[in-house]
Protein backbone atom coordinates (compact mmCIF):
# COMPACT_ATOMS: atom_id res chain seq x y z
CA UNK A 1 0.00 0.00 0.00
CA UNK A 2 2.89 2.37 0.83
CA UNK A 3 4.48 1.83 -2.60
CA UNK A 4 1.18 2.55 -4.34
CA UNK A 5 0.86 5.78 -2.32
CA UNK A 6 4.38 6.90 -3.30
CA UNK A 7 3.66 6.21 -6.96
CA UNK A 8 0.46 8.25 -6.74
CA UNK A 9 2.29 11.20 -5.10
CA UNK A 10 5.08 11.11 -7.70
CA UNK A 11 2.52 10.97 -10.48
CA UNK A 12 0.71 13.98 -9.10
CA UNK A 13 3.93 15.98 -8.73
CA UNK A 14 5.04 14.99 -12.23
CA UNK A 15 1.71 16.04 -13.68
CA UNK A 16 1.99 19.43 -11.92
CA UNK A 17 5.47 19.87 -13.34
CA UNK A 18 4.23 19.05 -16.83
CA UNK A 19 1.49 21.66 -16.52
CA UNK A 20 3.95 24.52 -15.97
CA UNK A 21 4.76 26.46 -19.13
CA UNK A 22 7.09 29.21 -20.29
CA UNK A 23 5.63 31.79 -22.66
CA UNK A 24 7.49 34.40 -24.69
CA UNK A 25 6.20 37.92 -25.11
CA UNK A 26 7.55 40.13 -27.90
CA UNK A 27 6.31 42.63 -30.48
CA UNK A 28 5.82 39.95 -33.13
CA UNK A 29 4.87 37.07 -30.87
CA UNK A 30 1.41 35.62 -30.49
CA UNK A 31 1.57 37.07 -26.98
CA UNK A 32 2.45 40.72 -27.56
CA UNK A 33 0.79 42.38 -24.54
CA UNK A 34 0.38 41.77 -20.85
CA UNK A 35 -3.37 41.34 -21.29
CA UNK A 36 -2.85 38.38 -23.60
CA UNK A 37 -0.30 36.94 -21.21
CA UNK A 38 -2.59 37.38 -18.21
CA UNK A 39 -5.27 35.33 -19.96
CA UNK A 40 -3.06 32.22 -20.17
CA UNK A 41 -0.74 32.36 -17.15
CA UNK A 42 -1.40 29.97 -14.29
CA UNK A 43 0.44 28.64 -11.24
CA UNK A 44 4.04 27.73 -12.03
CA UNK A 45 4.12 29.46 -15.43
CA UNK A 46 6.81 31.89 -16.56
CA UNK A 47 6.37 34.82 -18.94
CA UNK A 48 9.67 35.85 -20.56
CA UNK A 49 9.44 39.36 -22.04
CA UNK A 50 11.83 40.32 -24.83
CA UNK A 51 13.22 43.83 -25.22
CA UNK A 52 10.71 46.36 -26.47
CA UNK A 53 8.22 49.06 -25.51
CA UNK A 54 4.73 47.78 -24.75
CA UNK A 55 1.53 49.71 -24.08
CA UNK A 56 0.25 50.10 -20.55
CA UNK A 57 -3.38 50.02 -19.45
CA UNK A 58 -3.48 46.27 -18.77
CA UNK A 59 -5.60 44.66 -16.03
CA UNK A 60 -6.33 41.25 -14.53
CA UNK A 61 -8.36 39.78 -11.68
CA UNK A 62 -7.94 36.47 -9.88
CA UNK A 63 -4.62 35.48 -11.49
CA UNK A 64 -3.18 33.13 -8.89
CA UNK A 65 -0.08 31.09 -8.36
CA UNK A 66 0.50 29.23 -5.12
CA UNK A 67 3.16 29.01 -2.43
CA UNK A 68 5.15 26.39 -4.36
CA UNK A 69 4.46 27.73 -7.85
CA UNK A 70 4.71 31.50 -8.25
CA UNK A 71 3.75 32.99 -11.59
CA UNK A 72 6.95 34.61 -12.87
CA UNK A 73 6.85 37.63 -15.20
CA UNK A 74 10.45 38.40 -16.12
CA UNK A 75 11.88 40.97 -18.51
CA UNK A 76 15.05 40.36 -20.46
CA UNK A 77 16.56 43.66 -19.27
CA UNK A 78 14.96 46.30 -17.05
CA UNK A 79 16.34 49.14 -19.22
CA UNK A 80 14.95 47.63 -22.41
CA UNK A 81 11.67 46.02 -21.33
CA UNK A 82 9.34 49.00 -20.97
CA UNK A 83 5.63 49.22 -20.15
CA UNK A 84 4.70 52.75 -21.17
CA UNK A 85 1.64 55.03 -20.88
CA UNK A 86 -1.94 54.11 -19.93
CA UNK A 87 -3.79 55.29 -16.85
CA UNK A 88 -1.78 52.56 -15.13
CA UNK A 89 0.82 50.25 -16.60
CA UNK A 90 -1.27 47.45 -15.11
CA UNK A 91 -3.85 46.80 -12.43
CA UNK A 92 -3.93 43.53 -10.48
CA UNK A 93 -6.98 42.76 -8.34
CA UNK A 94 -7.45 39.75 -6.04
CA UNK A 95 -4.24 38.14 -7.30
CA UNK A 96 -1.81 35.85 -5.49
CA UNK A 97 1.78 34.58 -5.72
CA UNK A 98 3.12 36.65 -8.64
CA UNK A 99 6.67 37.94 -9.10
CA UNK A 100 7.80 40.68 -11.52
CA UNK A 101 11.46 41.13 -12.45
CA UNK A 102 13.52 43.40 -14.74
CA UNK A 103 10.70 45.63 -16.05
CA UNK A 104 10.38 49.42 -16.37
CA UNK A 105 6.95 50.99 -15.81
CA UNK A 106 6.93 54.57 -17.04
CA UNK A 107 4.87 57.61 -18.11
CA UNK A 108 1.49 56.58 -16.70
CA UNK A 109 -1.32 59.09 -16.18
CA UNK A 110 -3.00 57.88 -12.97
CA UNK A 111 -0.86 55.39 -11.03
CA UNK A 112 2.19 53.61 -12.36
CA UNK A 113 1.14 50.15 -11.16
CA UNK A 114 -2.00 49.46 -9.15
CA UNK A 115 -2.34 46.39 -6.90
CA UNK A 116 -5.58 46.01 -4.93
CA UNK A 117 -8.02 43.61 -3.28
CA UNK A 118 -10.93 44.64 -5.54
CA UNK A 119 -12.59 46.20 -2.52
CA UNK A 120 -13.15 42.77 -0.93
CA UNK A 121 -11.42 43.52 2.34
CA UNK A 122 -11.82 39.99 3.69
CA UNK A 123 -9.85 38.49 0.76
CA UNK A 124 -6.67 40.54 0.35
CA UNK A 125 -4.31 40.25 -2.57
CA UNK A 126 -1.12 38.62 -1.29
CA UNK A 127 2.37 37.42 -2.11
CA UNK A 128 3.17 39.91 -4.86
CA UNK A 129 6.86 40.66 -5.49
CA UNK A 130 8.76 43.26 -7.52
CA UNK A 131 12.49 42.71 -8.01
CA UNK A 132 14.90 44.94 -9.96
CA UNK A 133 12.12 46.99 -11.57
CA UNK A 134 11.90 50.70 -12.40
CA UNK A 135 8.90 52.96 -11.72
CA UNK A 136 9.39 56.39 -13.27
CA UNK A 137 8.15 59.62 -14.84
CA UNK A 138 4.60 59.96 -13.55
CA UNK A 139 2.65 62.00 -16.11
CA UNK A 140 0.48 63.76 -13.55
CA UNK A 141 0.96 66.25 -10.74
CA UNK A 142 -1.73 65.33 -8.22
CA UNK A 143 -2.17 62.44 -5.80
CA UNK A 144 -0.75 59.97 -8.31
CA UNK A 145 1.54 57.16 -7.17
CA UNK A 146 4.23 55.21 -8.96
CA UNK A 147 3.15 52.07 -7.09
CA UNK A 148 -0.29 52.02 -5.46
CA UNK A 149 -0.98 49.17 -3.03
CA UNK A 150 -4.39 48.67 -1.41
CA UNK A 151 -5.19 45.65 0.75
CA UNK A 152 -1.94 43.82 -0.07
CA UNK A 153 -0.34 41.34 2.32
CA UNK A 154 2.95 39.41 2.42
CA UNK A 155 4.75 41.33 -0.29
CA UNK A 156 8.33 42.15 -1.29
CA UNK A 157 9.72 45.17 -3.14
CA UNK A 158 13.48 44.77 -3.60
CA UNK A 159 16.26 46.48 -5.56
CA UNK A 160 13.83 48.68 -7.50
CA UNK A 161 14.17 52.31 -8.57
CA UNK A 162 11.51 54.99 -8.12
CA UNK A 163 12.30 58.12 -10.14
CA UNK A 164 10.48 61.44 -10.68
CA UNK A 165 7.13 60.94 -8.99
CA UNK A 166 4.11 63.24 -9.14
CA UNK A 167 4.30 66.44 -7.08
CA UNK A 168 1.36 65.35 -4.96
CA UNK A 169 1.94 61.61 -4.99
CA UNK A 170 4.07 58.83 -3.54
CA UNK A 171 6.67 56.42 -4.78
CA UNK A 172 4.91 53.61 -2.90
CA UNK A 173 1.50 54.33 -1.38
CA UNK A 174 0.09 51.68 0.93
CA UNK A 175 -3.50 51.65 2.17
CA UNK A 176 -4.41 48.86 4.56
CA UNK A 177 -1.37 46.72 3.74
CA UNK A 178 0.22 44.17 6.04
CA UNK A 179 3.44 42.17 6.40
CA UNK A 180 5.56 43.63 3.62
CA UNK A 181 9.28 44.21 3.12
CA UNK A 182 10.67 47.18 1.17
CA UNK A 183 14.43 46.78 0.88
CA UNK A 184 17.48 47.89 -1.12
CA UNK A 185 15.52 50.31 -3.30
CA UNK A 186 16.38 53.83 -4.49
CA UNK A 187 13.93 56.74 -4.42
CA UNK A 188 14.85 59.91 -6.33
CA UNK A 189 12.86 63.13 -6.72
CA UNK A 190 9.57 62.19 -5.13
CA UNK A 191 6.61 64.50 -4.48
CA UNK A 192 4.65 64.15 -1.24
CA UNK A 193 6.64 61.14 -0.11
CA UNK A 194 8.65 58.14 -1.18
CA UNK A 195 6.79 55.61 0.98
CA UNK A 196 3.43 56.11 2.67
CA UNK A 197 1.96 53.71 5.25
CA UNK A 198 -1.68 54.51 6.01
CA UNK A 199 -5.28 53.26 6.23
CA UNK A 200 -4.54 50.53 8.80
CA UNK A 201 -1.16 49.50 7.37
CA UNK A 202 0.93 47.47 9.81
CA UNK A 203 4.00 45.24 10.13
CA UNK A 204 6.02 46.82 7.31
CA UNK A 205 9.81 46.51 7.24
CA UNK A 206 11.58 49.35 5.40
CA UNK A 207 15.32 48.71 5.35
CA UNK A 208 18.53 49.46 3.41
CA UNK A 209 16.88 51.95 1.05
CA UNK A 210 18.37 55.21 -0.25
CA UNK A 211 16.21 58.33 -0.47
CA UNK A 212 17.50 61.33 -2.45
CA UNK A 213 15.10 64.28 -2.36
CA UNK A 214 12.47 61.83 -1.20
CA UNK A 215 9.62 64.32 -0.99
CA UNK A 216 7.95 66.47 1.64
CA UNK A 217 7.97 63.41 3.93
CA UNK A 218 10.34 60.80 2.57
CA UNK A 219 8.58 58.19 4.70
CA UNK A 220 5.10 58.96 5.94
CA UNK A 221 4.72 56.59 8.87
CA UNK A 222 0.97 56.93 8.84
CA UNK A 223 -1.12 59.47 6.97
CA UNK A 224 -4.71 60.57 6.44
CA UNK A 225 -7.30 58.16 5.01
CA UNK A 226 -11.04 58.32 4.40
CA UNK A 227 -12.90 56.05 6.83
CA UNK A 228 -14.36 53.92 4.03
CA UNK A 229 -10.90 52.94 2.78
CA UNK A 230 -9.42 51.46 5.96
CA UNK A 231 -8.46 47.81 6.02
CA UNK A 232 -9.88 46.50 8.24
CA UNK A 233 -12.71 49.01 8.21
CA UNK A 234 -12.56 49.36 12.00
CA UNK A 235 -8.79 49.85 12.24
CA UNK A 236 -7.87 52.10 15.17
CA UNK A 237 -4.69 53.54 13.66
CA UNK A 238 -3.31 54.82 10.38
CA UNK A 239 -0.29 52.56 10.87
CA UNK A 240 1.35 50.40 13.50
CA UNK A 241 4.63 48.52 13.92
CA UNK A 242 6.38 50.14 10.96
CA UNK A 243 10.14 49.48 11.15
CA UNK A 244 12.48 51.94 9.43
CA UNK A 245 15.99 50.50 9.70
CA UNK A 246 19.42 51.06 8.11
CA UNK A 247 18.32 53.59 5.49
CA UNK A 248 20.07 56.68 4.10
CA UNK A 249 18.12 59.93 3.61
CA UNK A 250 19.53 62.86 1.62
CA UNK A 251 17.51 66.07 1.47
CA UNK A 252 13.67 66.10 1.56
CA UNK A 253 11.63 68.44 3.71
CA UNK A 254 11.75 65.85 6.48
CA UNK A 255 13.05 62.27 6.34
CA UNK A 256 10.06 60.83 8.16
CA UNK A 257 6.82 61.86 9.81
CA UNK A 258 4.99 59.91 12.50
CA UNK A 259 1.33 60.50 11.60
CA UNK A 260 -1.28 58.64 13.61
CA UNK A 261 1.09 55.72 14.09
CA UNK A 262 1.84 53.63 17.14
CA UNK A 263 4.60 51.19 18.13
CA UNK A 264 6.69 52.13 15.11
CA UNK A 265 10.47 52.56 15.21
CA UNK A 266 13.27 54.37 13.40
CA UNK A 267 16.62 52.74 14.16
CA UNK A 268 20.17 52.99 12.76
CA UNK A 269 19.45 55.39 9.90
CA UNK A 270 21.61 58.19 8.49
CA UNK A 271 19.89 61.50 7.72
CA UNK A 272 21.84 64.09 5.69
CA UNK A 273 20.79 67.74 5.31
CA UNK A 274 16.99 67.64 5.60
CA UNK A 275 15.49 70.82 4.18
CA UNK A 276 13.34 71.75 7.16
CA UNK A 277 12.64 69.28 9.98
CA UNK A 278 14.41 66.35 11.63
CA UNK A 279 11.03 64.64 11.89
CA UNK A 280 7.36 65.40 12.50
CA UNK A 281 4.80 64.06 15.00
CA UNK A 282 1.25 64.58 13.73
CA UNK A 283 -2.32 63.33 14.04
CA UNK A 284 -4.35 63.89 10.87
CA UNK A 285 -7.12 61.30 11.44
CA UNK A 286 -8.98 62.59 14.47
CA UNK A 287 -12.09 60.40 14.63
CA UNK A 288 -12.62 59.32 18.25
CA UNK A 289 -11.83 55.69 17.45
CA UNK A 290 -8.19 56.40 16.56
CA UNK A 291 -5.33 56.06 19.02
CA UNK A 292 -3.18 59.15 19.23
CA UNK A 293 0.27 59.14 17.67
CA UNK A 294 2.29 57.55 20.46
CA UNK A 295 4.78 54.97 21.75
CA UNK A 296 7.26 55.22 18.89
CA UNK A 297 11.07 54.88 19.06
CA UNK A 298 14.11 56.63 17.57
CA UNK A 299 17.40 54.91 18.38
CA UNK A 300 20.93 55.01 16.94
CA UNK A 301 20.28 57.54 14.16
CA UNK A 302 22.69 60.11 12.70
CA UNK A 303 21.15 63.52 11.98
CA UNK A 304 23.65 65.63 10.02
CA UNK A 305 22.18 69.07 9.31
CA UNK A 306 23.20 72.52 8.11
CA UNK A 307 21.86 76.07 8.25
CA UNK A 308 18.70 75.24 6.28
CA UNK A 309 17.27 73.28 9.22
CA UNK A 310 14.25 74.98 10.82
CA UNK A 311 14.62 77.10 13.96
CA UNK A 312 12.18 74.57 15.45
CA UNK A 313 13.57 71.38 13.91
CA UNK A 314 10.93 69.02 15.31
CA UNK A 315 7.36 69.68 14.25
CA UNK A 316 4.78 68.47 16.80
CA UNK A 317 1.09 68.77 16.03
CA UNK A 318 -1.99 68.66 18.23
CA UNK A 319 -3.72 65.47 19.46
CA UNK A 320 -0.41 63.61 19.75
CA UNK A 321 1.45 62.11 22.71
CA UNK A 322 5.09 63.03 22.02
CA UNK A 323 6.04 62.40 25.66
CA UNK A 324 5.51 58.65 25.03
CA UNK A 325 8.25 58.55 22.37
CA UNK A 326 11.63 57.03 23.26
CA UNK A 327 14.92 58.61 22.12
CA UNK A 328 18.27 56.97 22.72
CA UNK A 329 21.82 57.01 21.32
CA UNK A 330 21.12 59.40 18.45
CA UNK A 331 23.73 61.78 17.04
CA UNK A 332 22.84 65.39 16.15
CA UNK A 333 25.37 67.64 14.44
CA UNK A 334 25.00 70.95 12.59
CA UNK A 335 28.00 71.65 10.34
CA UNK A 336 27.18 75.39 10.47
CA UNK A 337 26.67 75.62 14.23
CA UNK A 338 28.55 73.23 16.49
CA UNK A 339 26.57 74.38 19.54
CA UNK A 340 23.24 73.43 17.96
CA UNK A 341 21.16 70.73 19.63
CA UNK A 342 17.45 70.05 19.14
CA UNK A 343 15.03 69.92 22.06
CA UNK A 344 13.32 66.55 22.00
CA UNK A 345 9.84 66.00 23.46
CA UNK A 346 10.99 63.35 25.96
CA UNK A 347 14.23 62.26 27.60
CA UNK A 348 17.18 62.36 25.17
CA UNK A 349 19.25 59.43 26.41
CA UNK A 350 22.94 58.91 25.56
CA UNK A 351 22.95 61.30 22.61
CA UNK A 352 26.04 62.61 20.81
CA UNK A 353 26.51 66.17 19.61
CA UNK A 354 29.64 65.95 17.49
CA UNK A 355 30.88 65.56 13.94
CA UNK A 356 30.19 62.00 12.73
CA UNK A 357 33.01 62.27 10.14
CA UNK A 358 30.60 61.38 7.35
CA UNK A 359 31.67 61.93 3.72
CA UNK A 360 28.50 63.25 2.08
CA UNK A 361 29.75 62.26 -1.39
CA UNK A 362 30.69 58.63 -0.75
CA UNK A 363 28.17 58.32 2.13
CA UNK A 364 30.83 56.45 4.10
CA UNK A 365 31.76 57.11 7.72
CA UNK A 366 35.38 57.46 8.78
CA UNK A 367 36.59 54.49 10.81
CA UNK A 368 37.76 56.91 13.52
CA UNK A 369 34.30 58.40 13.99
CA UNK A 370 32.95 58.41 17.53
CA UNK A 371 29.76 56.72 16.33
CA UNK A 372 31.67 53.44 16.62
CA UNK A 373 30.46 51.30 19.53
CA UNK A 374 28.12 54.08 20.69
CA UNK A 375 24.79 52.58 19.60
CA UNK A 376 22.16 51.11 21.86
CA UNK A 377 22.29 47.31 21.81
CA UNK A 378 19.08 46.31 20.00
CA UNK A 379 18.02 43.09 18.28
CA UNK A 380 17.09 44.79 14.99
CA UNK A 381 18.35 45.76 12.52
CA UNK A 382 20.80 42.92 12.22
CA UNK A 383 22.45 44.32 9.06
CA UNK A 384 23.55 47.80 8.02
CA UNK A 385 22.92 49.60 4.71
CA UNK A 386 25.89 47.77 3.15
CA UNK A 387 24.75 44.33 4.37
CA UNK A 388 27.43 44.17 7.06
CA UNK A 389 26.33 42.68 10.36
CA UNK A 390 26.02 45.05 13.29
CA UNK A 391 28.20 44.20 16.26
CA UNK A 392 26.93 43.68 19.79
CA UNK A 393 28.38 47.08 20.63
CA UNK A 394 27.03 48.59 17.42
CA UNK A 395 27.72 51.87 15.67
CA UNK A 396 25.25 54.73 15.42
CA UNK A 397 23.90 55.27 11.90
CA UNK A 398 23.33 53.14 8.82
CA UNK A 399 26.91 51.83 8.61
CA UNK A 400 28.69 49.52 11.04
CA UNK A 401 32.27 50.85 11.24
CA UNK A 402 33.40 48.63 14.10
CA UNK A 403 35.56 45.65 13.26
CA UNK A 404 35.16 42.07 14.38
CA UNK A 405 38.51 41.12 15.89
CA UNK A 406 39.37 37.45 15.62
CA UNK A 407 42.39 37.61 17.91
CA UNK A 408 43.15 39.27 21.23
CA UNK A 409 45.26 42.41 20.99
CA UNK A 410 47.34 43.49 23.95
CA UNK A 411 49.51 46.58 24.25
CA UNK A 412 52.67 45.98 26.26
CA UNK A 413 52.23 49.42 27.76
CA UNK A 414 48.91 48.48 29.38
CA UNK A 415 49.20 46.56 32.62
CA UNK A 416 46.38 44.15 33.43
CA UNK A 417 46.41 42.27 36.74
CA UNK A 418 43.94 39.74 38.11
CA UNK A 419 43.34 39.07 41.80
CA UNK A 420 40.53 36.53 42.15
CA UNK A 421 37.52 38.42 40.75
CA UNK A 422 39.24 41.79 40.70
CA UNK A 423 40.95 43.09 37.59
CA UNK A 424 43.08 46.22 37.66
CA UNK A 425 43.94 48.06 34.47
CA UNK A 426 46.66 50.70 34.16
CA UNK A 427 47.40 52.57 30.95
CA UNK A 428 49.77 55.34 29.81
CA UNK A 429 46.77 56.71 27.88
CA UNK A 430 43.40 57.70 29.29
CA UNK A 431 40.98 54.79 29.56
CA UNK A 432 37.98 56.18 27.69
CA UNK A 433 35.57 53.28 27.82
CA UNK A 434 35.40 49.71 29.10
CA UNK A 435 32.54 47.36 28.18
CA UNK A 436 32.15 43.97 29.84
CA UNK A 437 30.31 41.08 28.14
CA UNK A 438 29.55 37.55 29.21
CA UNK A 439 30.42 34.58 26.98
CA UNK A 440 27.04 34.79 25.25
CA UNK A 441 27.88 38.29 24.09
CA UNK A 442 25.43 40.00 26.43
CA UNK A 443 26.55 43.39 27.70
CA UNK A 444 26.95 43.29 31.48
CA UNK A 445 28.37 46.71 32.23
CA UNK A 446 29.71 49.84 30.53
CA UNK A 447 32.24 52.03 32.35
CA UNK A 448 33.69 55.41 31.41
CA UNK A 449 36.79 55.80 33.62
CA UNK A 450 38.34 58.93 32.04
CA UNK A 451 41.40 57.99 34.07
CA UNK A 452 44.67 56.14 33.68
CA UNK A 453 43.76 53.29 36.02
CA UNK A 454 40.72 51.43 37.26
CA UNK A 455 39.85 48.38 39.35
CA UNK A 456 36.78 46.35 38.38
CA UNK A 457 35.05 43.45 40.11
CA UNK A 458 34.11 40.69 37.67
CA UNK A 459 31.07 38.66 38.66
CA UNK A 460 31.86 35.75 36.34
CA UNK A 461 35.00 33.69 36.01
CA UNK A 462 35.27 34.35 32.28
CA UNK A 463 34.47 37.67 30.63
CA UNK A 464 35.09 39.58 27.44
CA UNK A 465 36.43 43.09 27.92
CA UNK A 466 36.51 45.81 25.28
CA UNK A 467 38.91 48.55 26.29
CA UNK A 468 39.12 51.83 24.40
CA UNK A 469 41.92 54.32 25.00
CA UNK A 470 42.91 57.46 23.13
CA UNK A 471 45.00 55.37 20.80
CA UNK A 472 44.04 51.73 20.70
CA UNK A 473 41.04 49.45 20.84
CA UNK A 474 41.51 46.16 22.71
CA UNK A 475 39.75 42.92 23.43
CA UNK A 476 40.97 40.98 26.44
CA UNK A 477 39.58 37.60 27.40
CA UNK A 478 39.87 36.22 30.90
Amino acid sequence: MKNIFIIIVISILFSIKLQSNTYNMCQNCEINSLNKAFNVLKAGDTLSIENGTYSGGQSISNMKGNINNFILIIGNNKDSVIIESGNSAMQLSDCEFIRFENITFTKQNLNGVNIDDAGTYDSPTHHIQFYNCVFSEMQATGNNDLLKLSGLENFLIQKCQFINGANGGSGIDMVGCNSGTITENEFTNMGSNSIQNKGGTENIYITKNKFTNGGARAINIGGSTGLEYFRPLDAEFESARIKVHSNIFIGSETPFAFVGTTYSEVINNTIIFPNKWLFRILQESTDERFVQCSNNKLFNNIFLVNSQISFSPINIGSNTLPETFEFSNNLFYNIDDETWLPKLPSDNIAYLNENPLLDVDSLKIDKESNVKNKGLNVQEPQYDFYNNEYLISRSIGSEEIGEIMNSVKVDDNIIIKFNNNLVSIESPNILKNIIIYDLLGRKIQSITPNNYAIEIELKNNINLLEITTDKTFFKIIR
